[in-house]
């Protein structure tokens, strides 16, 4: 866990997590990063997950220290104020080189599927995000992504709606298993506004060594 330790002060700690491994302990008993900080921290610290990752997926999550920052962080969360940069590479190439998409996601018989609707639909719930077209290279696209919401999947189903579905992400395109069973999907960077000097906190992480991600660099 240490090795994966990004950032840490009195009241929030960030993970940088390997693509791969969980975020939260599943039903099968496999630890994820949240058992691994309680371990690190001790069991009896308070810990409360801010940003979550799907295992396909690698880079930054949030984690508060104390209830008091838990409550900060998800009021920012909650008011669009905490600000994550993720970085995708896709399938094909959107048609304009930036833009935003709103779509209205609602959970399919299987819990862990979303579907994307562009007008509203029973159970659904509203999801926002920009893009931005940092490269491309033959079809594919390296994408910059800032989510307005955080719904599940809601990047990797957004994409896919518009006929990009992310690299590796078989679950939602037409597309082949990368050699470590990962998606090119990453979460880079984090901001948001320190709880009590109200000044601007940034954090960015390095892409690790990646079959796809390698091809844009």
């Amino acid at each position: 866990m240490k090795n994966w330790l990004h950032y840490e002060n009195n009241w929030c700690l960030i993970v940088n997590k390997p693509f791969g491994v969980l975020s939260q302990k599943d039903q099968k008993g496999e630890e994820g990063v949240f058992e691994m900080v309680k371990t690190y921290l001790g069991e009896d610290h308070f810990v409360d997950m801010i940003q979550r990752l799907d295992r396909t997926t690698g880079g930054l999550m949030l984690f508060a220290k104390t209830p008091e920052a838990a409550k900060h962080f998800h009021h920012l969360q909650s008011n669009g104020q905490l600000q994550k940069t993720y970085l995708a590479v896709t399938e094909n190439q959107p048609e304009t080189e930036k833009g935003t998409l709103t779509n209205y996601l609602k959970k399919l018989h299987n819990p862990t599927r979303m579907r994307a609707f562009d007008e509203k639909v029973a159970g659904c719930k509203k999801a926002v995000l920009d893009f931005e077209v940092l490269a491309a290279k033959d079809e594919k696209a390296l994408l910059k992504i800032n989510p307005k919401t955080g719904r599940m999947h809601q990047i990797r189903v957004q994409l896919a709606k518009i006929g990009c579905p992310i690299v590796g992400d078989k679950k939602y395109g037409k597309t082949q298993f990368l050699a470590d069973q990962s998606i090119a999907l990453f979460s880079k960077g984090i901001e948001f506004q320190h709880p009590k000097k109200k000044e601007t906190m940034r954090f960015e992480a390095e892409i690790p060594e990646h079959e796809i991600f390698n091809l844009f660099k």
